[in-house]
């Protein structure tokens, strides 16, 4: 029970945080981390009218930002959630 509670409480809180990224990096993670099947980097590239490398760094960038963002949300804990 207690870690279904972490996982919720995980997941309530990287909902939270997701919302705070920009648009265009939401999209992009959405795109190609969460979306079945996900998009290339060069669809996405073609969307924007940027290169495949920029659509990379902007989903790097985002992933990142949403690490620290939990990071210190959850007190420099690690953000995720335990597995056993």
């Amino acid at each position: 029970v207690a870690d279904r509670l972490d996982r919720r409480t995980f997941w309530n809180e990287a909902k939270a945080h997701f919302g705070k990224l920009p648009d265009r990096e939401r999209f992009i993670i959405v795109s190609t981390v969460l979306k079945d099947p996900p998009m290339t980097l060069e669809q996405l590239g073609d969307t924007y009218g940027i290169s495949r490398e920029r659509v990379r760094q902007l989903r790097e960038r985002g992933l990142e930002r949403l690490r620290h963002s939990m990071r210190d949300a959850l007190g420099g804990h690690r953000a995720a959630p335990h597995h056993g």
